[in-house]
């Protein structure tokens, strides 16, 4: 089978959603970016679909490289304190040798974050409520008889001009 090498030399923003999907399912995602696929009746068809999307060259069958063996992860070992001994230069010294204990460095990405725990007390956690608020009565409509009828500026312009007249 040919080895063909696709190319993404325009954005497929603007175009229909099956070409956005056909350049995302041949593996591209920038311009420029490009990706080597066997030749097959899928790849012909997906290249077809957008033609004017991308370039596509001819390459020779590449052979794939040594397959490195993939390095062993390195486990976290608990590693012990180291004990210093600071011995007394004094011969006649009736005191023990001072002992230091060396801690030894953690990485950040190893220690997990410890939680605080929060002692509850009984102030904390009785809080006084807000006082509720009176309501207020709803005030009385006045009757439609009673009330005039608003008229605007504007309104009250247009009538001055037409001398009365609607």
């Amino acid at each position: 089978m040919r080895t063909v090498k696709v190319t993404l030399i325009k954005s497929a923003i603007g175009f229909k959603l099956n070409q956005k999907r056909t350049v995302e399912a041949l593996g591209l995602r920038k311009l420029n970016s490009f990706k080597i696929h066997e030749e097959n009746d899928a790849i012909k068809g997906m290249i077809f679909t957008i033609k004017h999307l991308v370039k596509v060259e001819e390459v020779e069958k590449v052979k794939p490289a040594a397959v490195k063996k993939a390095a062993k992860p390195v486990e976290a070992k608990t590693a012990k304190p180291k004990v210093e001994v600071k011995a007394d230069v004094g011969a006649g010294s009736a005191r023990p040798p001072e002992t230091k204990v060396v801690k030894p460095k953690v990485d950040a990405a190893e220690t997990k974050p410890k939680a605080a725990a929060k002692p509850k007390t009984a102030a904390a956690e009785a809080k006084p409520k807000a006082a509720a608020k009176p309501k207020t009565a709803a005030k009385p409509k006045a009757d439609a008889a009673e009330t005039k009828p608003k008229t605007t500026a504007k309104k009250a312009a247009t009538v001055k001009q037409d001398g009365g007249k609607e």
